[in-house]
């Protein structure tokens, strides 16, 4: 996001590996489109006040950071939340994935710093999400090329009926 003072600000602990922080931007639906989103930000003096929920958020339950996606002034906003700030509620979802810890997460008038500027982040949001699909198809096919590997190995040493496994041609 074009926002000098939130990188100076919160980006080093996230680096540093001192803060987990997470992205809340999916809806109850699944949805990942910036327009869809049905979180609140409303003004409250010279900050903002979060009211809604987000839910599936990866790693939401133990994230020192949130970034979160609302509405503001009619388009998406993100805001950061610290992990403990009042009116935060976050519960555990259960997930086939054991390996992906996903949360929903509640806003009852939680304060949340504006990243950017209120309505600019749906250019943001787009590249994040895309740059994210690319990451995740990259993981999913390094672990089909494990398991591919491992499969191999294993008909090339696993004998039965006295030859090799891989040794068997098909009619």
């Amino acid at each position: 996001a074009d926002d000098e003072a939130a990188r100076r600000d919160l980006l080093p602990p996230v680096a540093s590996g001192e803060v987990i922080a997470t992205l809340a931007f999916t809806e109850d639906d699944g949805s990942w489109d910036p327009a869809a989103a049905r979180l609140a930000a409303t003004k409250d003096g010279d900050g903002w006040r979060l009211d809604g929920h987000k839910s599936f958020v990866l790693d939401g339950a133990a994230a020192g950071l949130v970034l979160v996606l609302a509405v503001a002034d009619g388009g998406p906003s993100l805001f950061a939340v610290q992990a403990g700030a009042p009116g935060l509620r976050r519960a555990v979802l259960p997930t086939l994935d054991q390996t992906r810890q996903l949360a929903r997460l509640e806003f009852d008038g939680v304060a949340g710093r504006l990243i950017g500027s209120a309505g600019d982040a749906a250019a943001v949001m787009s590249r994040v999400l895309d740059v994210a699909a690319v990451a995740l198809a990259a993981e999913q096919l390094g672990g089909a090329q494990r398991a591919l590997d491992m499969a191999v190995a294993y008909a090339k040493v696993r004998h039965q009926f006295g030859a090799r496994v891989g040794s068997f041609k098909a009619p």
